[in-house]
């Protein structure tokens, strides 16, 4: 079984906080954000069906290796953000297309 999901099913996937966070706020708003990537509720679900043996997640920008949890693989397929007004870019390739098919994962099942 796969489950594909946009949100984080796993706090293993996100950030640690930066140690450039001093303020208490800024502390709070590191929290909230990663709050609002995703639910370890959703990951607990998931661990529940040892059937599930691939996870696909987006969400977060960048790029995380992937990593096993309960038998299942937990693979990133973020695209990542380009921005041109902002000079914002995460992307390794110029286009979308090239980006996306450099971000794909291809399974054997």
């Amino acid at each position: 079984m796969i489950f594909v999901t946009h949100f984080v099913p796993n706090s293993k996937a996100l950030w640690s906080k930066p140690a450039t966070l001093k303020s208490d706020k800024e502390i709070r708003i590191f929290k909230m954000v990663n709050a609002l990537l995703g639910s370890q509720h959703l990951g607990k679900l998931i661990q529940d069906y040892p059937e599930i043996k691939y996870v696909f997640y987006g969400h977060v920008h960048g790029w995380h290796e992937p990593f096993q949890i309960a038998g299942a693989t937990y693979l990133n397929q973020a695209v990542g953000v380009r921005k041109k007004k902002r000079k914002y870019h995460e992307w390794q390739k110029d286009t979308f297309m090239d980006q996306w098919k450099y971000r794909m994962n291809i399974i054997n099942i």
